[in-house]
């Protein structure tokens, strides 16, 4: 590195050659930070989604089944729904709770119906997350490599810096 002015490559010196202080922390810091909200997010949305590819050819229409309470919101395309969903069965009241997030466009307010597979009623979803399946399916992917790259990105900032044998007995 070729400076005009040494002062100048005094202070590139001290801040390792042109980087600002702290900028590899700040980098792993945002990796972690990205890494964790992708991972709760697939484990968040993961099970409801296996659960629905188990029933998808299977499911009928519950006329029994309600909603309790259920809420969407949409930013920039990606529409994150939770739901409270109960049946009347003639043993008791079956409750499960879904999240499916997904990328759409905005449609306005849902009207859903609740759907199970007969056999497997404790599996119970909506005609919404059915629909939605293969978006479904994209986004979690998506989540997942996002994931997987902030875990690679992590590791390779902490190996990069590491000095080579050759380097350090100089």
């Amino acid at each position: 590195m070729t400076t005009a002015n040494p002062a100048q490559a005094g202070l590139l010196r001290r801040f390792g050659g042109g980087r600002l202080p702290g900028s590899g922390r700040l980098r792993l810091v945002a990796l972690v930070a990205l890494s964790s909200v992708s991972i709760m997010a697939v484990i968040y949305i993961l099970p409801e989604l296996i659960a629905d590819w188990r029933i998808r050819d299977t499911a009928v229409l519950m006329f029994e089944g309600r909603m309790s309470e259920g809420t969407c919101s949409v930013g920039l395309a990606v529409h994150i729904c939770r739901a409270t969903l109960d049946l009347e069965t003639s043993s008791g009241t079956i409750t499960r709770q879904v999240r499916y997030v997904f990328v759409g466009t905005p449609v306005g307010d849902y009207i859903v119906y609740v759907m199970a597979d007969p056999s497997h009623l404790e599996l119970m979803t909506t005609d919404l997350g059915l629909d939605q399946l293969r978006s479904r399916t994209a986004t979690c992917l998506f989540l997942t490599l996002i994931a997987a790259g902030g875990l690679g990105g992590i590791v390779f900032e902490r190996f990069r810096r590491r000095p080579t044998a050759s380097a350090r007995d100089m």
